[in-house]
């Protein structure tokens, strides 16, 4: 099944090595996250499961690992990183990435459907806080 149908058409999967974020290239888009690591980048799924993941929408940055937890261990480089990348692929303003919800986790839901995420970043005090 293609992923395509599933995800929005401004999706940009990433993930985290050696605390540096990693973008999907244009046309691996279709591409789940996962497959993506494992097929393009070589990574072996068991090892897959316990990195940090997530992607960009225009107006959204997502983390999460496994199946769609939260990762403690996102910190405020990681997250600069990924506010610079996000801002790189969008051609937006890095303050305007810089605003953009910073997401952790998410409860998983319908196919097709935005899931809600657990945790926010709040750029004010520079640590997680749970969504309300």
């Amino acid at each position: 099944m293609s992923t395509q149908k599933i995800h929005a058409p401004d999706r940009y999967g990433f993930c985290v090595i050696g605390g540096k974020v990693l973008v999907m290239n244009p046309e691996d888009r279709s591409k789940d996250t996962m497959d993506w690591m494992a097929n393009t980048l070589f990574l072996k799924r068991d090892a897959i499961a316990t990195m940090v993941r997530g992607y960009f929408l225009r107006d959204r940055i997502q983390f999460f690992t496994g199946y769609y937890y939260t990762c403690p261990n996102v910190t405020e480089d990681i997250i600069m990183d990924a506010v610079a990348c996000h801002a790189s692929i969008y051609g937006l303003p890095l303050p305007m990435s810089l605003a953009m919800p910073i997401y952790n986790g998410v409860c998983p839901g319908n196919i097709g459907d935005t899931w809600p995420p657990i945790l926010k970043w709040d750029i004010d005090i520079g640590r997680w806080e749970a969504i309300k």
